[in-house]
């Protein structure tokens, strides 16, 4: 019965699906329970602003995943009836969902310590942190109802507002950015990814924007040097023959607006405790597939991460720049789509706003472009490709021809 409780107060509320789904034990759901479970979770990735489940679309969707057997969709049938005639009160479900999963981590980390398995002591003490620091009863952080226009425009001044460069990618995002937007950008391994996060780096530093950017792929110093060349337009070598010159352009152009963090690779709770303590209106991920999840499954830890990477961003109100890998369907590829994307084509898309594609090929490289797609894009709805350039020793991107 209590997974009943549980789905029902998942098919009501988004919150409470968003705060604890991944603290969820599958192994123990019933083949049914299971089943709504993950029918829930298509139906929240597919639709990002979803609030609650449509019950007529859950039902097709399960009629549609038993159709070959009657027998068992009747079954799921009489589940679903079950789950929605429960009676619930969703913050003690969630509340006991958390204290189910302390007791499960719990056991684990005894387990761990007998062992004097360190890697695993410390994976367990994270989780353990991770699930304790949810703050599940405090209700929501924004209610509102019949809010004026006024008041709605006092709400979105032009202070949260960072637009996204260069100019051949930031008109198609219309209206900009704003806190709790989630973007993820796409490449295949040495065509762009940390190039195009450094030029949006500078780009809201130039804004005014406080950057958290986290790297748990590459040496932060190579970090740093990459978005001081950018902000003073200068090479490395050039740099370090005139330091001085380097570094008024650079704290000019908003460097010490800059948190440079690095983890090897990181965990989920690792970043939202870097994003409480320095509080920055963009966090920038480089790269998602490293960080660490329970989850040994690559797909659905991919997935948990950019959902929860997304969560992050919308709890602590800031924009979220992940960038992540395309697969070997997108080798040599210009226009690049979602099913490129590096272990996942359904889930990491669903937990963005906008993503962006880098393509490239051979003459694209030797030329020094790249071919951008919006494979999604809820902020303007234009899904156009076309082409910028970039400088490798700057890390700059410009709008091709510029």
């Amino acid at each position: 019965m209590f997974e009943s409780k549980v789905m029902n107060a998942f098919i009501a509320n988004r919150k409470d699906y968003d705060m604890v789904h991944a603290h969820i034990e599958t192994d123990v759901l019933s083949p049914y329970g299971l089943a709504l479970y993950e029918a829930i979770q298509y139906y929240y990735d597919n639709d990002t602003a979803a609030e609650s489940i449509d019950i007529e679309v859950l039902k097709l969707a399960l009629d549609r995943r038993f159709k070959d057997i009657p027998r068992n969709q009747s079954k799921m049938h009489d589940k679903l009836t079950e789950v929605l005639s429960v009676q619930t009160s969703s913050v003690n479900v969630v509340s006991e969902i958390i204290e189910q999963k302390r007791s499960v981590i719990g056991t684990h980390l005894a387990d761990a310590l007998l062992a004097q398995d360190k890697d695993r002591i410390e994976l367990y003490l994270q989780e353990y942190e991770e699930v304790t620091d949810l703050s599940v009863l405090d209700g929501s952080d924004e209610e509102y109802q019949g809010l004026s226009l006024e008041e709605l425009a006092s709400k979105m001044d032009d202070s949260g507002i960072w637009k996204l460069g260069p100019r051949e990618i930031g008109r198609r995002i219309k209206g900009d950015l704003r806190a709790g937007h989630s973007i993820i950008v796409a490449a295949r391994p040495e065509r762009g990814k940390t190039l195009f996060g450094t030029n949006f780096n500078a780009g809201f530093l130039s804004q005014g924007a406080k950057v958290l950017y986290i790297g748990n792929e590459d040496p932060i110093p190579d970090l740093i040097l990459r978005l001081l060349s950018n902000l003073s337009g200068m090479t490395e070598e050039e740099m370090m023959a005139d330091k001085d010159t380097a570094m008024a352009r650079a704290i000019e152009g908003g460097y010490n607006n800059c948190v440079f963090a690095g983890l090897s690779p990181g965990t989920l709770y690792e970043i939202e405790a870097l994003v409480r303590r320095h509080n920055p209106d963009v966090t920038i991920v480089d790269q998602m597939r490293n960080i660490r999840t329970k989850s040994e499954n690559n797909t659905q830890r991919l997935e948990q991460v950019a959902q929860e990477l997304r969560n992050i961003g919308r709890r602590h109100k800031c924009v979220m720049i992940e960038l992540t890998q395309v697969g070997d369907s997108g080798r040599d590829k210009l226009i690049l789509n979602d099913g490129d994307i590096d272990g996942s084509n359904t889930g990491i898309p669903g937990a963005c706003d906008v993503m962006i594609m880098i393509g490239s090929n051979d003459d694209f490289e030797r030329r020094d472009l790249r071919q951008i797609t919006f494979a999604k894009n809820k902020r303007g709805g234009d899904h156009s490709n076309f082409i910028v350039k970039v400088d490798r020793n700057l890390s700059r991107v410009t709008s091709y021809g510029s």
